[in-house]
């Protein structure tokens, strides 16, 4: 009897252990937008656009997330794996058109696979912020803007954190969730549509980060036509 109480126990914290696990790490795959304004002719190249807001959704349309360009026209795009579609706007959330040459806007994150990356290119008109291109009249979408920046704590709480770019930050308002990976100075700027939003934090191969305990508040409010700063600031390492 004694054994058999014991047989059950260890199968409870095995079957306990790993649901845990399953609470506690995420798959992901990632997106490598890179986004060019076209050449005016076959033979020139074409010249990347920054500040370009980038409207990733599910396949089904029941989840959305978005990214903006940087200066290079390059933004990474944590995902987890399946089928997304995207849509452009401007930074002040008017409806951009693609070029004529863009023959796609969907895209597959495959299973995880050494962080599976798959390389999105967009192209627009060589001529798109003409002002004959007028956008006012263009569909658009309320956006607001974070300022995240991903920092470490040290063992000595009288030092100030340092810079940690190797993190993945979760951001989750009700069901909804999207993800945000810093450049190497750990900072990243993501549109948001107005609302409260929470995070929390993981690293680059889905694995939970727990965040310091002197840790600002881990949610924040966005507002139209607004930017924040929110820090995220790690727990020491051990």
């Amino acid at each position: 009897m004694k054994n058999k109480l014991v047989k059950l126990f260890i199968a409870y914290y095995v079957i306990t252990s790993m649901s845990v696990a399953a609470q506690t790490n995420i798959t992901l795959g990632r997106a490598d937008f890179q986004i060019y304004r076209a050449a005016r002719s076959a033979s020139e190249p074409g010249f990347p656009e920054p500040n370009i807001v980038i409207r990733v959704q599910s396949e089904k349309g029941n989840r959305e997330m978005f990214v903006i360009t940087n200066e290079i026209g390059t933004m990474l795009l944590p995902l987890r794996p399946g089928k997304y579609c995207f849509d452009i706007f401007n930074n002040q959330g008017y409806s951009l058109d693609f070029d004529k040459s863009q023959h796609f806007t969907c895209f597959e994150v495959l299973s995880k696979r050494d962080y599976w990356r798959e390389v999105v290119g967009i192209t627009l008109p060589h001529d798109y912020d003409d002002p004959k291109h007028s956008v006012v009249n263009r569909p658009m979408i309320d956006l607001g803007y974070a300022h995240f920046q991903t920092l470490r704590a040290t063992m000595n709480p009288s030092n100030p954190p340092g810079i940690d770019s190797g993190v993945i930050v979760r951001i989750k308002k009700d069901k909804e969730e999207m993800f945000a990976i810093p450049n190497g100075d750990g900072i990243v700027r993501v549109p948001f549509r107005p609302g409260e939003y929470c995070f929390d934090t993981f690293d680059i191969k889905g694995k939970r980060l727990e965040l310091d305990k002197n840790n600002p508040d881990t949610c924040f409010n966005i507002s139209q036509g607004k930017d924040i700063e929110v820090k995220v600031v790690i727990a020491p390492q051990k």
